[in-house]
């Protein structure tokens, strides 16, 4: 990965000296952290309108079957 840019956060003191004590003590640099993190939450929202399309399907069948009294209570 180039790096060709850089990010700047303001963020409280506690907040900051936690994350370093954190990153720290799991033999990681804050930059690979913050990394991992970003790259986690840009998978999250690539994903979410096909989960959310997979539970309107799920909505729509059970919609559909209730409707044509196919469905059950248990």
């Amino acid at each position: 990965m180039t790096k060709d840019a850089s990010l700047t956060l303001q963020i409280d003191r506690s907040l900051h000296d936690e994350f370093m004590e954190a990153a720290e003590a799991a033999n990681q640099s804050p930059s690979k952290v913050l990394l991992g993190l970003m790259q986690d939450y840009l998978l999250q929202q690539k994903m979410a309108p096909d989960y959310l399309a997979f539970l309107q399907k799920k909505a729509d069948i059970a919609r559909g079957e209730l409707t044509a009294g196919e469905s059950f209570s248990g």
